[in-house]
C-alpha cells in the first residue's frame, strides 16, 4: 500500500474516531421531579439544567424592603403572576406590564413567599409584589375598596353602591364609564374576606404623585417602607420612588362643580375644570384641553385632586 493511501485511510480512522468521542461526550434526557420538567444536558464534566421558572426562588426586583405578608394561608392576596416575574427578570422592569390578579397565601416566607392563583397552580413570588387582603373586614354604601373584578380579573378599585357589609355591591372604577364591554356601568358582587377598605393617605392600593421631568404622574400603591414607594403607573408599569418625593392622591376628592383641578389621563396629571361630580359611583366629570379643543373626559375617584 503506498504512502497516499496511507494517509487517507489514516484521516478517515481518525474523523471517525472524532465523531463517537462527541457523541459520547454529549447526552441529553428528561427528567421530573415535583412536577418541574428538567432537562440535563451532559458534556464532559459539565452539567446544564433547565428548570421550569416556577420552581426557582425569585429575587428581588426594586430598592424597597417590606415585610412578609401579613395575613394567614388560604387568605386572599393580590399579586402578578409568575410569568410577569418571569419577564422582567428577562427583559428588565422598565420593559414589562405587571398585572395583578387575586390568589391565596399558601406559605409566606422573609422575602418570598408561596402563593396558589385561583386555578390552585403554585408559584413563588417576591414579598415586594404581594398585596394582602386582610380578612374579616366591613364596608358600608360609598366607601372605595381594593380588590379584583370577581366577574373578571384583574386588580380593581371599587365603590360600594350595595348589598351587605362583609359582601358588598360595587362599582369597578379602574373600568372606563364607557367601556365597550357595559362594565364601567355594571354592579358586581365581592365575596366576603376578598376586599380591602381604602379610607386613609398612604394605604396599599391608593393613589399617588410624583414628578418624572416635568410631568406630575400617577400610580397607585403596590408596596411602602419607611423610604420608599413602590408604585404602579399607567399600563402597568413599576416604578420605586423615594417616600419624600410621592405626594398622596386623596381617595374621595374635595372638588365640586366650577373647581380647577389636576386629572390623570394616560398616566400624567393635567389641569381641568370640574363639571359635575356624582358621588354614588364615585365619578367626576371633566372639562380637558387636549391641543385647541375641549373635551369631556370622566375620572374615577383616586385619579383627581384640587389644584393647589
Amino acid at each position: 500500500m503506498n504512502t497516499k493511501k496511507l494517509t487517507m485511510l489514516f484521516a478517515v480512522v481518525c474523523m471517525l474516531a472524532a465523531n463517537s468521542t462527541s457523541c459520547a461526550q454529549t447526552e441529553s434526557k428528561t427528567t421530573s421531579t415535583n412536577n418541574d420538567t428538567i432537562e440535563v444536558k451532559t458534556k464532559g464534566d459539565s452539567t446544564e439544567k433547565q428548570v421550569k421558572s416556577d420552581s426557582v426562588k425569585p429575587a428581588q426586583l426594586f430598592e424597597i424592603d417590606v415585610a412578609p405578608p401579613s395575613v394567614m394561608p388560604g387568605d386572599y392576596v393580590l399579586c402578578p403572576s409568575r410569568q410577569f416575574y418571569d419577564a422582567a427578570v428577562k427583559n428588565g422592569v422598565d420593559r414589562t406590564t405587571f398585572i395583578y390578579y387575586a390568589a391565596k397565601l399558601v406559605e409566606a416566607g422573609e422575602t418570598e413567599s408561596r402563593v396558589a392563583n385561583l386555578a390552585g397552580r403554585e408559584f413563588e413570588i417576591p414579598n415586594q409584589l404581594i398585596i394582602s387582603i386582610s380578612p374579616k373586614q366591613e364596608c358600608k354604601k360609598g366607601d372605595i375598596l381594593l380588590s379584583w373584578w370577581q366577574s373578571g380579573s384583574g386588580m380593581q378599585r371599587a365603590i360600594v353602591v350595595g348589598g351587605t357589609k362583609t359582601e358588598p355591591v360595587v362599582r369597578y372604577l379602574d373600568i372606563k364609564l364607557d367601556n365597550p364591554s357595559g362594565w364601567g356601568k355594571k354592579e358586581d358582587t365581592l365575596k366576603p374576606d376578598s376586599f380591602a377598605l381604602l379610607n386613609k393617605q398612604w394605604q396599599i392600593g391608593s393613589a399617588v404623585r410624583f414628578e418624572n421631568g416635568r410631568q406630575k404622574k400617577h400610580g397607585l400603591i403596590m408596596a411602602l417602607s419607611d423610604d420608599h414607594v413602590l408604585v404602579r403607573e399607567f399600563a402597568g408599569k413599576m416604578s420605586c420612588h423615594d417616600r419624600g418625593k410621592v405626594t398622596p392622591v386623596p381617595i374621595v376628592p374635595d372638588v365640586v362643580a366650577g373647581d380647577i383641578a389636576m386629572a390623570a389621563w394616560h398616566g400624567s396629571f393635567k389641569p381641568v375644570t370640574v363639571i359635575k361630580v356624582d358621588a354614588e359611583i364615585g365619578r367626576v366629570w371633566t372639562n380637558f384641553q387636549l391641543g385647541r379643543k375641549d373635551q369631556e373626559k370622566i375620572l374615577p375617584f383616586g385619579d383627581i385632586y384640587k389644584r393647589d
